[in-house]
């Protein structure tokens, strides 16, 4: 399978998505390379803590309209994955991750998730990021 540079692999984190939601957080990715089948996602490394697949619903975001309307998201949970129900995460689409658990605390996070693909591999996507208070 062919490496891809841990630069390359840092533009797909998405700056600016990481924020605190009502049931934890959630952060994104945007894929500007090629299209990739992603078979599971996680585990998600925030600040040193780890948070395993089943914490962790998985929304893949479209932006092509089809007959006028936008796309609906596809949904995957950690089960789901483990089942074997990939996501198709084409170019220019958003993979949206949100974790329950506790909120994260402001300021600059360092952030790490693994990215388990059909076509690369394994892939480590690490950024830093910051939620607001």
């Amino acid at each position: 399978m062919a490496k891809i540079p841990a630069a390359l692999l840092s533009n797909l984190y998405e700056k600016g998505s990481l924020r605190n939601t009502d049931t934890g957080f959630e952060l994104a990715f945007r894929n500007r390379m090629a299209p990739i089948t992603v078979q599971s996602v996680g585990p998600l490394i925030v600040d040193g803590r780890t948070f395993e697949r089943d914490v962790m619903v998985v929304r893949l975001e479209r932006p092509a309209k089809k007959f006028g309307k936008q796309a609906e998201p596809l949904l995957r949970t950690g089960k789901d994955f483990k089942d074997g129900k990939s996501l198709l995460f084409d170019l220019n689409c958003t993979l949206r991750v949100s974790v329950t658990a506790d909120r994260l605390p402001a300021g600059s996070q360092r952030v790490s998730c693994m990215i388990q693909t059909r076509e690369m591999g394994d892939m480590v996507v690490q950024a830093e990021d910051g939620v607001d208070g």
